[in-house]
């Protein structure tokens, strides 16, 4: 139970840590305008490990710009049982899928295009366009990433 909880907590932290930088851009300050900031070596042995970065979803489409607005960063677990499948549906932000645990297959409405993922796989989701996703005999277990702004819904159906 302790490797299951420790391992949740680090996948949380670095979907934190991944969707404040990816939410405020490579070229983010994260201090006041006027405040001066001196540059810091890392600590000995400290290390960074870029594990997932995407400037477009999983079927090649360019994100472009994020709507105005107030950022809104949610990380999501969401459990899908075996044999299921979900309905359509659109997001209306850049989102990142970490699979936990699990299988899922993944397909564009748009193009007919499927993905399969496994456990330790991440997807760049779509944005604004139709897709759903189903499992097969094995359930799975997501992390997701939401980078939206306040009061922007995290998925839209689309039947």
């Amino acid at each position: 139970m302790f490797k299951k909880n420790y391992a949740l907590a680090m996948a949380a932290g670095i979907a934190i840590f991944a969707a404040g930088f990816w939410a405020g851009g490579r070229d983010a300050v994260l201090f006041e305008a006027r405040q001066a900031v001196a540059a810091v070596a890392p600590a000995t042995g400290v290390t960074k490990t870029v594990l997932f970065e995407a400037e477009h979803s999983w079927d090649g489409t360019p994100y472009g710009s994020y709507p105005a607005g107030n950022a809104d960063i949610k990380i999501v677990k969401i459990v899908i049982p075996p044999n299921s499948r979900l309905g359509s549906h659109t997001h209306p932000m850049p989102n990142i899928a970490y699979v936990h645990a699990g299988a899922l297959t993944v397909k564009s409405e748009v193009d007919g295009q499927e993905r399969q993922l496994k456990q330790g796989d991440f997807l760049a989701e779509m944005v604004n366009k139709p897709h759903y996703g189903y499992t097969g005999d094995e359930g799975v277990e997501l992390l997701l990433v939401y980078c939206g702004v306040t009061g922007q819904e995290l998925s839209v159906s689309t039947k």
